[in-house]
Parts: structure tokens; C-alpha cells; sequence
């Protein structure tokens, strides 16, 4: 097989991955809190912003972390997850700043016929990528 073969399955290949990601993100009931005030935050799946609650599971959130200026925090514990939900108990702030929390998830593959990935390319409005 020549360089530009390889070079050419390997963008499809890679690109076949990013295509299938879907955006996920932590949804705060609101972004301005006093020291030891809770906060309720939502794991949501989407695009752009919009989307429904996450119903991960156990196979798929690997770590939840609470990062601030008195360092970083593991908050697995604060995760309550069975095989078709993940809920977050509420969090108290301790202290005043910016709070960033993160969560990191297993890969994820979706196989999809010919026919129904080149309507997911068409829906996300990526027709460049079937004329290639």
C-alpha cells in the first residue's frame, strides 16, 4: 500500500472517531455561589450546548475531579451511578474562586451502516466529507 493510501485511511479513520464524539459537559444550577454555599450540577450529553441529561453508567465515567485553588480533589464519591444513569450529589463550595470540575469517560464506538453514516455526515452538515 502507498504512503498517500495509508496517509488517506488513516485521516478516514481518525476522522470516523471525531465524528462520532458528541459533546459532554457539567451543567452547574447556577455559576455564582458564596463560600460554603452547595451547588447542584447535571452530567449532560449534546451538541453546542444543548442537549438531555447523560445516563452514562458504570462503563463510562472513569474520573471526577474538583479543581480549585486549594488543589485537586477526587469526588468520585459524590457520583452515584448504576448501568443507565449518572447522578452527582450536591457540592459545597468551601471557598471563594473559580472552581473548575472535570469528569473523563471510557472511548466509545458506534458502528453504523454506510447508508446511515453518510446521513450523520449530512445532519451535521459535513457533505465535504462524502464527496472525498
Amino acid at each position: 500500500m502507498n504512503r498517500k493510501k495509508i496517509l488517506a485511511l488513516a485521516f478516514l479513520l481518525g476522522f470516523f472517531a471525531l465524528a462520532q464524539a458528541h459533546e459532554y459537559w457539567i451543567m452547574p444550577n447556577r455559576f455564582f455561589l458564596a463560600p460554603g454555599e452547595q451547588v447542584l450540577l447535571v452530567a449532560m450529553v449534546g451538541e453546542n450546548y444543548e442537549g438531555e441529561k447523560w445516563g452514562g453508567g458504570n462503563r463510562k465515567l472513569t474520573s471526577f475531579k474538583h479543581y480549585a485553588l486549594s488543589g485537586v480533589v477526587d469526588e468520585m464519591k459524590s457520583i452515584q451511578r448504576d448501568s443507565s444513569k449518572v447522578d452527582i450529589d450536591a457540592l459545597t463550595l468551601l471557598q471563594e474562586g473559580t472552581h473548575l470540575m472535570t469528569f473523563t469517560t471510557t472511548n466509545q464506538f458506534i458502528a453504523l451502516e454506510p447508508q446511515k453514516f453518510n446521513e450523520y455526515l449530512k445532519d451535521d452538515g459535513l457533505e465535504d466529507v462524502i464527496a472525498f
